[in-house]
Parts: C-alpha cells; sequence; structure tokens
C-alpha cells in the first residue's frame, strides 16, 4: 500500500547544509525534467541574510564539486548544484520512492516521500541509520492511490458534503439549493451541513491558495 511520509535529516547531511547553518538560509529544490541523462539539482534560495556570504559558504564545502547560479536576480535565486560524491542516504534514488519535496534550513532538510510500501521507507531508514544519520519521521500516511479526498485532506462526510452542495448548484448565482436541503440529503441538520461544508472548504483554501507555506502542512 502507498505511504506518504515526512522525514528529516540534519541539515549537515546534505552539501549545502553547512552553508544554510552558517548563514540563515533557506533553500529548496526545484523539480526538473532530466536531459540527456543530466543528474543534477537544482536549488532555490527562499531565504537568506546575505546571498554572497551564502554562496561563498557553499564555495567552501569540499563535498560540492560546482555551484552555478542560473538566475541570481530572481527574487528566489536559482542554481545548479553538483556533489563530490552522492549524498548519504542512497536509497532515496531507489525507482519505488518518489521525493515530492525537498527544502533545507539551517536546522534540517525536510523531505515530503511517496514510496509504494513500507519496505522502501524502511529501506531509506536503515540506510541512514547505518551511515549514522539520524532518520525522523514526522509524519506517515498510509493510504490508498491518491485521490480529491487524499489531496485537500477531507474527511469522507465533508467530500460527500461538497459533491451534493455542488450537484444542487449551491455553488451557482442565484442558489439553487440551500443548507437544509443539503442537511436533508445527507441525514444531518442544516447546520451541521453548514459546518461541514465550512470545514471541507477551509482545507480546500489551506491546501491550494497556501499551498508550500508550511512544507509539513496536510
Amino acid at each position: 500500500m502507498p505511504i506518504v511520509a515526512d522525514v528529516t535529516v540534519p541539515s549537515s547531511t546534505i552539501p549545502p547544509g553547512d552553508a544554510l547553518e552558517r548563514t540563515d538560509t533557506h533553500v529548496e529544490f526545484t523539480r526538473h525534467v532530466p536531459v540527456d541523462g543530466d543528474a543534477n539539482q537544482y536549488l532555490r534560495v527562499t531565504d537568506t541574510d546575505d546571498l554572497d556570504a551564502f554562496e561563498a559558504a557553499v564555495a567552501d564545502d569540499e563535498r560540492v564539486e560546482a555551484f552555478m547560479p542560473i538566475d541570481r536576480e530572481a527574487n528566489q535565486p536559482l542554481y545548479r548544484i553538483e556533489w563530490t560524491r552522492p549524498p548519504p542516504c542512497p536509497s532515496l534514488l531507489r525507482s519505488d520512492l518518489l521525493i515530492e519535496r525537498a527544502s533545507g534550513t539551517p536546522e534540517e532538510w525536510i523531505f515530503r516521500i511517496r514510496a509504494s510500501d513500507g519496505d522502501a521507507l524502511r529501506a531509506v531508514q536503515h540506510d541512514c541509520h547505518e551511515l549514522g544519520v539520524h532518520f525522523d519521521v514526522r509524519r506517515l500516511d498510509r493510504s490508498s492511490p491518491m485521490t480529491a479526498s487524499d489531496r485537500y485532506g477531507l474527511t469522507d462526510g465533508q467530500h460527500e458534503a461538497l459533491v451534493t452542495a455542488f450537484e444542487g448548484g449551491f455553488f451557482e448565482v442565484p442558489r439553487r439549493t440551500n443548507l437544509v436541503e443539503i442537511g436533508e440529503r445527507l441525514g444531518i441538520s442544516g447546520q451541521a451541513a453548514s459546518e461541514r461544508l465550512r470545514r471541507a472548504e477551509r482545507k480546500i483554501v489551506r491546501t491550494t491558495v497556501f499551498a508550500g507555506a508550511d512544507p509539513l502542512q496536510n
């Protein structure tokens, strides 16, 4: 069964983690499509007090082969990074494991991992522990393949309420139904239907409009 996990390792574990600590910098790895065997990684600096100091600190890290600016003048400067050797926990490169998000802070690297099953995640954890790397699982979600409810964190009741409201014309102008009628279809009161819809709408707004504000937010 697929598993989604939020895990952390100390910032110093993966370059340029030491530079993040020394310059109070935050970064995120970006998604890109490899071309012609390109194995490079790309990251954006999302927050820093001194970009020059960060670049100098990365240059001092012997584990970094190259650190090239792609767009230094952007609001979030973009860089290409090459390592002299693979970073710890090579099991992260397993084909049955997807890193959906990776961000670095002065304290830690935060990964959102989607694994095909528990064995894939356990392999990463074992690999890190064997290398003396502290591997902390902060959130673990065992689920079936992602549905709309999974994506937005909706309960079955909230999903049902939204579908009922939408199909009944509650979100149209003018409305073709009301909360009392929605509640009757759901077998609950109009007040309970209102509360269920508000909670569902809040979750959808949080996971769409504010997506990425907190790397560990569901």
